[in-house]
């Protein structure tokens, strides 16, 4: 059996929690790529979202107390070109927005210098990534906030930390010098992260880091280590409205025994 037919059969049996539940999911790229989530499956998402959940703003949904509502917030790593082309029309029709974590180093300048993702740096194969003008459309017309994921795609958690130390404060001030606007949101690349590399983001003068760790957020989690659900482009839509539920929350069992 197959890791997603088992997911369906452990799903089956797993208790969800319709309400009080506050959700980040996490996405990477939207469109045609051989990693990206089909255009049509993600606007069924969004729109079953927009019918049966409460969008809010990561920051929203961070400072929002649990009410009745079943509470989402929707992230993107990387920066890629579709963000820009598919991403925020299809959620300003629906008057809501979502956080991009942006690898500051592969930002172009503009369209002559966009640049193309590189597979085996970590990237989604076949990408295209936004220019700052692209960016600035998603800050100041579509609402969005924006983070840092880095000047590169590194694994953090296995660098020495002068390096590091550079890596999180250059992109930060990148980002603050082309938006005029405090960065306060990183992401860890790969989601992954130690106790050494939340506290360089927090020396960095971020106040907030996402991981990837399946499970629902509360007051009581990690500003440094956010919980995020991981949305496979593989997912059927029925299996999206069960993660989004909480009926696949025992995949958060398997990440901590990770040490995730």
């Amino acid at each position: 059996m197959d890791r997603l037919s088992l997911k369906r059969q452990i799903g089956k049996i797993w208790p969800a929690k319709y309400s009080n539940r506050k959700v980040i999911l996490l996405y990477h790229t939207i469109g045609e790529t051989p990693w990206g989530l089909s255009e049509k499956k993600f606007r069924d998402q969004i729109n079953w979202l927009a019918e049966n959940c409460q969008l809010l703003s990561l920051a929203d949904l961070i400072k929002t107390k649990e009410n009745s509502n079943l509470q989402v917030a929707i992230t993107f790593d990387d920066g890629y070109k579709s963000l820009h082309e598919i991403v925020a029309p299809l959620l300003l029709d629906k008057k809501t927005n979502c956080t991009v974590y942006i690898n500051t180093g592969w930002i172009g300048e503009n369209e002559k210098e966009r640049k193309k993702s590189i597979a085996s740096l970590g990237h989604y194969p076949d990408e295209l990534f936004l220019i700052w003008d692209e960016i600035k459309d998603l800050y100041c017309q579509a609402n969005w906030e924006i983070g840092s994921h880095g000047v590169n795609h590194y694994d953090f958690k296995s660098l020495e930390e002068r390096f590091i130390l550079e890596e999180f404060i250059q992109s930060k001030k990148q980002i603050e010098n082309y938006l005029n606007t405090p960065c306060l949101h990183f992401a860890y690349p790969f989601g992954r992260y130690s106790t050494r590399t939340q506290q360089l983001v927090k020396l960095s003068g971020y106040q907030y880091a996402a991981a990837v760790r399946h499970e629902p957020f509360h007051v009581v989690s990690d500003y440094f280590a956010l919980p995020r659900l991981n949305i496979d482009r593989n997912y059927s839509l029925k299996d999206f409205k069960q993660v989004v539920q909480g009926k696949w929350d025992f995949i958060g069992l398997i990440h901590k025994i990770r040490g995730q």
